[in-house]
């Protein structure tokens, strides 16, 4: 999550950054989420919600 948000601030600010270019700092379950989810409707997306997304997929109520 550091690498996003460093990423988002050398893009100029959150908004900038565009959610197809998250994957590139993401691996294993959270990369596989991404393309599960994000890739089919980019535009849906913003860096706070694929953020929100990761965490709950990664670490379910149940963890």
């Amino acid at each position: 999550m550091a690498l996003l948000t460093t990423t988002a601030s050398r893009a100029g600010s959150l908004r900038d950054l565009i959610p197809q270019h998250v994957q590139n700092c993401l691996d294993g379950k959270a990369s596989k989420w991404y393309v599960m989810y994000v890739v089919r409707h980019p535009e849906k997306w913003n860096l706070e919600t694929i953020m929100k997304g990761l965490f709950n997929w990664c670490f379910p109520p149940e963890f």
